[in-house]
């Protein structure tokens, strides 16, 4: 009976304990949970995560900011007949017949593109393509169109360039800013890209390519427009053909003013050289003269101590420029004569060696510090006239962004008496 009870007492405090001790250490199906793990469980410090804090994009996007169609005079020569509507739809993944009739589309859409045909010509070989009688009425207009039709348009397109880049082509046989065809091309790209353009999901930018071949060289430009078009169609390339103007003319005047620059810092050297070389031929010549001052001295008290060996031995020795000095003193009787020059030294007895290189060293860098001047001065009206055509870029460039045409108009009419006024100033100062 005792070994039961005991028993029983037994198991009733295992059981009281039990709890007692999984309070303390609670099992989970993790494991147990005591003070150490739930420190490595909770730690002090937050943990690292690597786009905490990150602030930049990190979706990169692709697309094309340089493409032709069939309005820019290359392209369409040498045989594109894609018009900017269907470089959009190809550009979005939509499937196009291409210009050598074969069907094409892109693996992945892109997710902007620009079309940036070429300013000069803007819409030129599509009229050419259709026959357009203006065009046909000039020679180079007839010949090639025909040389087109006839299946040879590489060899048409690489003389058309050519002529083009060398400024052969008959006025008049290009469309220009301000005429119907010009605008007309120029429209229908911006409604091609308005149309074409998603927010979120594709990005058509409205542009073109500034085309300035002036002299056979290739200076151009794409220029893109952050507005849609609304504003796009405010910039008929007249302004832009002023801000490219006024762009050149800014390298330009700043090309001069470096060079002017150049020119003073190079004369302001010689200057500073022959400054140095005066000061040098005097300071030898100066010595010289003190040298020559002793040795006079010493013939001097030879003659007053009546030793005329001794001063023959020193007039013996003398420089030539002594001597001679010497000689010219003694022809003034300087012993009898109170009238006589006190000494050979002298300005119109003695020169001192070196004088004559050192005055004109001395003359030669007045000269070169009077030019090193005016080289400065012009090279800062120079810089002058670069400040006045980086204002004309701006207000040309704003004359598109205002919404009132009279407020538009004044901005792009002071932008041009400025450039004007820059011009002239250009023109007057020498190169």
């Amino acid at each position: 009976m005792k070994q039961a009870f005991r028993v029983i007492f037994t198991s009733c405090m295992v059981g009281f304990a039990l709890p007692a001790f999984a309070a303390e250490q609670p099992i989970t199906d993790v494991g147990t949970l005591d003070e150490t793990s739930a420190k490595e469980a909770f730690p002090a410090k937050p943990p690292y995560s690597p786009y905490a804090g990150r602030n930049f994009p990190t979706r990169p996007f692709f697309g094309d900011t340089h493409v032709h169609t069939s309005f820019s005079m290359d392209a369409g020569a040498f045989g594109c007949r894609l018009a900017p509507a269907d470089a959009y739809r190809f550009a979005k993944g939509e499937e196009v017949t291409a210009s050598s009739g074969q069907r094409a589309r892109l693996a992945r859409p892109l997710d902007f593109i620009v079309v940036t045909d070429h300013s000069d010509g803007f819409g030129f070989f599509p009229q050419l393509l259709r026959g357009n009688a203006d065009l046909l009425a000039y020679p180079q207009g007839r010949k090639w169109y025909d040389v087109i039709n006839s299946g040879q348009g590489a060899a048409a397109a690489v003389e058309i360039i050519g002529s083009f880049t060398q400024e052969t082509i008959a006025k008049g046989l290009l469309p220009v800013p301000g005429t119907l065809a010009y605008r007309g091309a120029w429209q229908e790209t911006i409604k091609a890209a308005d149309e074409a353009n998603d927010p979120g999901h594709f990005t058509a930018f409205i542009g073109y390519e500034w085309t300035s071949t002036t002299g056979g060289n290739n200076l151009h430009r794409n220029v893109i427009f952050r507005q849609n078009g609304l504003w796009a169609s405010q910039v008929e390339p007249v302004a832009a053909l002023l801000m490219a103007l006024a762009t050149l003319s800014t390298a330009w005047c700043s090309f001069e003013s470096a060079a002017w620059t150049r020119k003073s810092n190079r004369l302001m050297n010689e200057f500073n050289a022959l400054e140095r070389r005066a000061g040098l031929l005097t300071m030898q010549g100066m010595q010289q003269a003190t040298i020559h001052t002793g040795m006079f001295m010493q013939a001097l008290a030879a003659h007053q101590a009546g030793n005329d060996k001794l001063v023959n031995f020193y007039i013996e020795r003398f420089p030539p420029e002594l001597r001679k000095a010497y000689d010219a003193w003694l022809a003034e009787k300087p012993f009898e004569n109170p009238n006589a020059d006190p000494h050979p030294f002298v300005p119109n007895v003695y020169e001192m060696r070196g004088s004559r290189e050192a005055a004109d060293a001395s003359a030669k860098a007045a000269n070169s510090q009077q030019e090193a001047g005016s080289a400065g001065s012009i090279s800062g009206q120079y810089l002058a006239n670069t400040v006045l055509f980086a204002t004309v870029l701006f207000f040309a460039n704003a004359s598109a962004k205002f919404e009132q045409r009279r407020v538009r108009v004044v901005a792009f009419a002071f932008a041009v008496a400025v450039f004007l006024f820059a011009v002239v100033r250009t023109a007057m100062l020498p190169l």
